[in-house]
């Protein structure tokens, strides 16, 4: 049992994927805070900016997320500015339960300015702004046994608020 309380976790510099993957590739690398077989975490009221991945799960029991703030950045109109997959990965490498999500922001941070168009009943419309763009994924789950995701905010996803790829018995 562990607890992680008040922490500011920010990747340093502005992230720039070189060699950006297709967009469903899935990094394995790249986490603020990894738990494997782990029994009684608690992640509570920290910051967990830019990254790949905020909090993996890889294995384990009892594992508790409350009040957190996420941001990344999935931005599917720059591929080079592809730094978030999701900002909780949860059961990626064996077995989980009883995991709870609670209270939680999960979002993203303004793009660099560039011309969006936009289509209506009157016409388009091209403006020059930055957009909120979070992660791919908010929270992604592989396998869990035991679920609780809940009163969180989700924003902004670049493809899934809440994605599964669950696994036989999930």
């Amino acid at each position: 049992a562990c607890t992680v309380r008040g922490i500011f976790f920010r990747h340093g510099t502005d992230y720039a994927n070189a060699s950006p993957g297709p967009l469903d590739y899935l990094a394995t690398s790249g986490a603020h805070i990894r738990l494997n077989n782990v029994q009684g975490a608690n992640i509570v009221d920290c910051w967990l900016w830019r990254m790949p991945y905020g909090v993996v799960i890889e294995s384990g029991a009892l594992t508790v997320i409350d009040n957190c703030d996420m941001r990344s950045t999935w931005d599917a109109k720059d591929v080079t500015r592809q730094e978030g997959v999701a900002s909780v990965l949860v059961g990626n490498s064996g077995y989980t339960q009883i995991t709870k999500i609670r209270n939680c922001y999960f979002g993203g941070y303004l793009s660099e300015s560039r011309n969006v168009t936009y289509t209506s009943t009157d016409g388009v419309v091209t403006v020059n702004h930055r957009e909120n763009i979070g992660p791919k994924n908010g929270v992604r789950v592989i396998q869990c046994e035991a679920l609780d995701i809940s009163n969180n905010y989700f924003s902004n996803h670049g493809a899934a608020n809440f994605a599964t790829g669950l696994v036989s018995g999930s």
